[in-house]
């Protein structure tokens, strides 16, 4: 459709799909300060999946969480290098989480097969949220695991809840199980 092609064209390179053209439309929008723009004249030609016309404007149907942590990158010119920076933090992450639960050998291990991981790797050269997802559900397990050996268990308590809390704002289907998880523990300890 010549919409999809006009949206799609706004990403440099080719191989885009339209959840990444949405994603980076939402991050120029959201960067202006607004969530919606007027749709373009005969919007039924620039439909696109995850894009929404509704009532004369044009919206995302996506939650507005990753768009927000890819504004300053789209800002600077280099939206593809936050999915870059949190490959490297989940890596770092999966070394540090086998760590606390294993040998250093073990944590390099998962933390190289993370890394050499094919389906990780092809979704860190995206613009699409999983890398964010994945960063934060790492983080929040992390944070379980330090909560229970820390002195300090509150302060990990608040960083379990708050990568739970974001996570509902980036894929709130990632989130669910994070906060099933996070309610068994509040149960548990008491």
């Amino acid at each position: 459709a010549p919409g999809e092609t006009k949206v799609l064209a706004e990403i440099d390179g080719p191989g885009a799909i339209s959840d990444e053209a949405v994603y980076l439309w939402q991050a120029k929008l959201l960067a202006t300060g607004c969530f919606k723009e007027p749709a373009p004249p005969h919007a039924d030609s620039f439909a696109l999946p995850g894009l929404l016309i509704r009532d004369g404007f044009r919206l995302s149907q996506y939650p507005a969480g990753w768009p927000l942590a890819l504004i300053p990158w789209v800002v600077a010119g280099v939206p593809w290098g936050l999915n870059l920076l949190l490959a490297a933090a989940a890596v770092g992450l999966t070394y540090g989480l086998a760590r606390l639960t294993g040998s250093a050998g073990v944590a390099w291990v998962a933390a190289g097969l993370t890394a050499l991981s094919p389906f990780f790797v092809s979704l860190a050269t995206t613009y699409l949220s999983h890398t964010l997802a994945l960063v934060l559900t790492l983080g929040f397990l992390l944070a379980l695991r330090m909560r229970e050996v820390s002195p300090r268990p509150t302060r990990w308590t608040v960083v379990a809840g708050s990568m739970v809390g974001y996570a509902l704002n980036v894929s709130p289907l990632v989130a669910i199980p994070m906060g099933v998880v996070a309610l068994e523990q509040a149960v548990a300890a008491r």
